[in-house]
């Protein structure tokens, strides 16, 4: 009889968290989210004469000794992204106008050898 009742299925989407872990509401003395922890290291490292180790450690209700130990072996880095530049050439008019051109200067540079009478590796005419 149990198979034939169907169960509420929770339809809602759950939300989504900035680094991908739950959050608790409250967080006990002496603890740091990750959210806190990226948050007093991108602070300390933007304005070092603001929080110290003594006001960072006032703030979050940490050891000193702690902050001090965290700010020492942790760091947060800066990202810089480098755009390449590369050329677009999604449309197919834009391949050919580039294939044709190649192969054109390639025509252009075989037929020059020749007229200047420039030998290559595979003929074996001894005149040249």
């Amino acid at each position: 009889m149990a198979d034939k009742l169907q169960m509420h299925q929770p339809r809602a989407v759950p939300l989504e968290q900035k680094y991908g872990y739950f959050e608790p509401a409250v967080v006990p003395r002496g603890r740091l989210t990750l959210r806190q922890a990226t948050q007093m290291l991108a602070d300390v490292k933007m304005e070092p004469g603001t929080f110290t180790p003594e006001a960072v450690a006032a703030q979050y209700s940490l050891d000193e000794r702690d902050v001090r130990n965290v700010l020492r072996y942790f760091s947060v880095f800066r990202v810089h992204s480098i755009q390449s530049v590369t050329q677009d050439l999604t449309s197919i008019d834009d391949m050919k106008a580039a294939l044709l051109s190649f192969r054109q200067d390639s025509k252009d540079t075989d037929q020059k050898e020749k007229a200047d009478g420039a030998q290559d590796d595979r003929t074996l005419d001894p005149k040249k």
